[in-house]
């Protein structure tokens, strides 16, 4: 994902998921006036195969002003590179969801105790475990194959964050200093310095959500 000034400078570039990039929207919302939502939800809607990444337009337009001040003294020579700020998103995995072509994010919503209830009981069953109070979930309805338009929901706080590639991350940079700073008789003889590999790029593990409900069509 890349943004580009009018002249066709880059200004920010950004590596959310592996693979092809199904679709980019952008999104904005008014609520009703009682609804209880924000009164104006701007966001960056980035979709691929499996992943849904959502952005949120005030951090992003930040994150963009600031890249064009540093691009600006970039070219008055008065700074050497640009620094972005960190990109603040939401990121799900539709692993119940095939071959993704599209898909609309809905606003996070906190249903009532009849509809908590009732959904417990549709997805579980009568014997299900269901929580006290209605918890805060998201939705995304997505189109592609099995099932055509499916219904993808997720609680918010119901999974853990995934520490995985922070601890490569932590693991290969312990690595790289012990090397330098270590003396190369204390690990064995001299060797020849391998030549710098690429530095690998840490991608956020992305929130799996559920499919509640769906639509099928065998011929589509």
């Amino acid at each position: 994902l890349r943004f580009y000034t009018e002249k066709g400078d880059l200004l920010f570039s950004e590596v959310l998921e592996e693979g092809p990039v199904v679709s980019i929207k952008c999104q904005t919302v008014s609520p009703s006036r009682y609804s209880g939502h924000p009164e104006l939800t701007e966001e960056l809607h980035v979709t691929y195969r499996t992943v849904v990444c959502s952005v949120y337009g005030f951090v992003l337009g930040n994150t963009l002003r600031a890249c064009r001040n540093q691009l600006a003294r970039v070219q008055a020579n008065c700074s050497d590179t640009i620094v972005a700020p960190p990109l603040s998103l939401h990121k799900w995995s539709l692993p119940d969801q095939d071959n993704m072509l599209d898909c609309a994010v809905g606003l996070p919503q906190c249903p009532s105790a009849f509809s908590h209830l009732h959904i417990a009981s549709v997805c579980g069953g009568f014997g299900t475990w269901y929580r006290p109070s209605p918890p805060q979930s998201s939705l995304v309805v997505a189109a592609g194959n099995k099932p055509f338009v499916g219904f993808h929901y997720i609680v918010e706080g119901s999974n853990a964050p995934v520490l995985t590639d922070v601890v490569k991350a932590v693991g290969t940079k312990l690595k790289s200093a012990l090397n330098q700073a270590v003396p190369s008789w204390f690990l064995g003889g001299r060797k020849p310095n391998p030549p710098p590999e690429k530095e690998k790029v840490i991608i956020e593990p992305a929130e799996p959500m559920s499919c509640r409900f769906g639509l099928c069509d065998l011929w589509r």
